[in-house]
């Protein structure tokens, strides 16, 4: 017979004890009650022990599910909080909330359980109210403030990436004036990431400015140096209000003069007239 663990024994005696107890009393009326450790008490303590030995071994095999509440609120199985009264969720094998889904598309699928096709929306949530059979889908007002929050944690990622490349300085003055941050966001229009240009659109909101557009002479928008990656190359660059010749070439240039502040994409080759007349020649 294997030698049951310490640990095991003790909550064993434990129990045994308790039942010992509230055993009932059979000796003479003249006597005391027996205590635990006398000697006479022993066919009373192996009883007890009998009794404790049977109760702890049925709640040790018993599965855990026969000991929970019924009554347990439900939980999300994402972040294990139970869910409240109100709480936007989804559900497919368990409940979720609905920003533990995550802000991204492509966690979300349509009724037909297939994936979001483009300008498919994510799906509203349901409200809980207790009776999953008998919850409602969230309002025109609920799904709208979801949205945005969901689209919030999107725009903080992309700033964490921005900040890790070492871009900062959006809410300096010194470093970038409300033009710039005007000249980037139409420059995000164009390349077409609406997260990028929510969090120009933030950036401006926060510094009480507005859209600046760029002047219908030109339609050039000039990029502030932050916004400038070696991989742009050699660029024309600019020093506002411009009353001197540009410079083109780069910040790793020998004679990069250190001053301008701001660029522009480098202008088109232009075509050899001589070349271009001789070619003409050769082929008449």
């Amino acid at each position: 017979m294997m030698e049951q663990p310490t640990a095991k024994l003790d909550e064993i005696e434990q129990a045994a004890r308790a039942i010992f107890d509230v055993m009932p009393y059979t000796g003479p009326v003249d006597r005391m009650r027996l205590t635990w450790d006398q000697e006479e008490a022993s066919t009373q303590r192996d009883e007890a022990l009998r009794y404790a030995r049977a109760a702890v071994r049925a709640v040790t095999q018993a599965p855990q599910a026969a000991f929970l509440d019924e009554d347990e609120p439900e939980a999300c199985e994402a972040c294990g909080e139970a869910l409240q009264l109100g709480d936007p969720v989804y559900w497919g094998d368990g409940l979720l909330h609905a920003l533990c889904c995550g802000p991204e598309r492509d966690g979300f699928h349509n009724a037909n359980e297939a994936p979001l096709a483009d300008g498919e929306p994510i799906p509203r949530p349901m409200i809980w109210n207790g009776n999953q059979g008998a919850a409602e889908l969230a309002s025109d007002a609920r799904n709208d403030e979801l949205c945005v929050d969901r689209f919030g944690l999107v725009m903080k990622a992309k700033l964490a990436a921005a900040r890790c490349k070492g871009r900062a300085g959006w809410d300096d003055p010194a470093q970038c004036s409300m033009a710039d941050l005007s000249a980037m966001l139409i420059d995000h229009v164009a390349k077409g990431d609406p997260v990028d240009v929510a969090n120009f659109a933030m950036m401006l909101h926060n510094r009480g400015g507005r859209i600046e557009t760029p002047s219908p002479q030109t339609g050039l928008v000039a990029q502030p140096l932050s916004e400038w990656h070696e991989d742009d190359g050699f660029v024309t660059w600019w020093k506002f209000p411009v009353n001197e010749p540009s410079y083109i070439g780069s910040p790793l240039c020998s004679d990069w003069p250190g001053y301008h502040t701001h660029w522009t994409p480098h202008p088109e080759i232009p075509t050899n007239a001589d070349a271009l007349a001789a070619a003409e020649g050769s082929a008449e």
